[in-house]
């Protein structure tokens, strides 16, 4: 579980950066 959070907030994170 802890892993597909971290994933989901990796994922995020690249998208407000690529925002």
């Amino acid at each position: 579980m802890m892993k597909q959070v971290i994933i989901l907030v990796i994922l995020l994170v690249i998208s407000f950066s690529a925002y």
